[in-house]
C-alpha cells in the first residue's frame, strides 16, 4: 500500500528498537528480507523477516525513489550483506569443474573463463565478502581465491578460526545416560 511501517526490530545495533522504514521491497532466499531506509533517510538497509515484531502501517505514504531497482539493489551484494563492492577472481580448480559447478552461479553478474589446464575462472564484482567466504567454504579445496587479497586474508583468517575450535579434542564432553533396567 506504499505506507511506511514501524516495527520492533530485534537485531542490528539496537536490538528491540522500535523502527521506522520506508519499504521499498522483499528479498526471499536462505534468509528473508525487508528492504528499505529508516525514515528521514534515503539509503536503502536489510531488515531480516524473523527480527520483525509488533509490526503497524503507518498514514505515511512512501516510495522508493524513480531510480531505485531491487534487483540491482540484490545483485550489488553476494548474498545480502551490503558494503563496498570489489573485483572478485575464483579460480575452480580442474577437480572442482563439474556438474555442480556447470549448475552453480556465484552471482548475477559472473563471467566465467575456461582455461587449458581444465580449470576456470569465476569474476563478478560484488560486496559482502564475510557471506562470501562462508559460502567458499562449502567448495572446500576445490576452488582457489584469486583476488582480492583481502578476500584470502578472510578466508585464512576465518579457517584459523575454526581449525583453533575444532583441531584437538572437543572441549565438551557428551554424557550418555545409563540405559534404563524397567
Amino acid at each position: 500500500s506504499m505506507k511506511a511501517l514501524q516495527f520492533t526490530y530485534q537485531g542490528g545495533q539496537n536490538p528491540g528498537a522500535v523502527r521506522q522504514v520506508a519499504p521499498y521491497g522483499i528479498i526471499f532466499g536462505r534468509m528473508n528480507y525487508l528492504i528499505g531506509p529508516d525514515l528521514g533517510t534515503t539509503k536503502p538497509k536489510n531488515w531480516r523477516l524473523d527480527r520483525i515484531r509488533n509490526i503497524e502501517v503507518l498514514d505515511e505514504s512512501v516510495s522508493p525513489p524513480a531510480n531505485f531497482s531491487l534487483v540491482e539493489f540484490a545483485n550489488a551484494s553476494f548474498g545480502f550483506f551490503q558494503g563496498e563492492q570489489e573485483d572478485v577472481v575464483l579460480r575452480i580448480l580442474p577437480h572442482g569443474v563439474d556438474d555442480d559447478f556447470h549448475n552453480w552461479r556465484f552471482h548475477p553478474n559472473q563471467t566465467v573463463e575456461f582455461l587449458a589446464d581444465g580449470s576456470s575462472l569465476v569474476r563478478f564484482r560484488a560486496s559482502g565478502m564475510r557471506e562470501l567466504v562462508w559460502h567458499l567454504f562449502s567448495w572446500g579445496h576445490k576452488i582457489e581465491i584469486v583476488s582480492p587479497v583481502s578476500l584470502r586474508e578472510l578466508m585464512a583468517t576465518e579457517l584459523r578460526v575454526a581449525l583453533g575450535q575444532h583441531e584437538g579434542p572437543p572441549r565438551y564432553t557428551l554424557t550418555v545416560p545409563e540405559p534404563s533396567t524397567k
